[in-house]
Order: C-alpha cells, then sequence, then structure tokens
C-alpha cells in the first residue's frame, strides 16, 4: 500500500508504522484495505 500523498504527509517511522499495522489486520482477518484515511483529530 504506498501512496504518494501519505508518503508526504506522514512521518518515515509513522508511516511504516501504519502499514505494519494494516498488513497485520489483513492477514488476521484475511482481507484486504483498499483504502484509509485518517478521521481523527489531534488537537
Amino acid at each position: 500500500m504506498s501512496n504518494a500523498i501519505t508518503s508526504e504527509v506522514i512521518n518515515g517511522e509513522i508511516r511504516v508504522e501504519i502499514l505494519r499495522r494494516i498488513a497485520a489486520a489483513e492477514a488476521g482477518h484475511n482481507v484486504k484495505v483498499l483504502y484509509t484515511i485518517e478521521s481523527g483529530s489531534q488537537a
């Protein structure tokens, strides 16, 4: 899962961890994540 916008906005180490967690969820639930979005607030 690679996206030019994501790689520009999210710090490298954080991006790697997010992708690791998505891959683990895909494997654990036998699904394929097609699209992700951040919807939380950092305020």
